[in-house]
């Protein structure tokens, strides 16, 4: 009995350990540029609400990056545009 209650104590701990070392893994991932990955689903419990909740972040996140790009590289053509403008008038 004795060796039941500490294997299913392990069995308990391991079944939260894991999906929050995923989410600590995947926040590492983050932290270091990489937003283009999904987070597992487990479950449909508070682990599976905070997987999904980590998804929509990073996913924003994503397209919050490539909002910036193109805005920088259409300010770029405008800056580029208006160079050109102002040297042809100077010749």
């Amino acid at each position: 009995m004795f060796f039941c209650a500490i294997w299913f104590g392990f069995y308990v701990a391991a079944g939260l350990t894991g999906p929050i070392q995923k989410l600590a893994a995947a926040t590492r991932l983050v932290t270091e540029g990489e937003l283009d990955f999904v987070l597992e689903k487990t479950s449909g419990d508070e682990m599976g609400i905070l997987a999904d909740s980590f998804n929509l972040m990073t996913r924003d996140l994503l397209n919050g990056r490539h909002q910036i790009d193109q805005t920088t590289m259409e300010l770029d053509q405008r800056r580029r545009y208006t160079e050109t403008i102002l040297q042809s008038r100077y010749y």
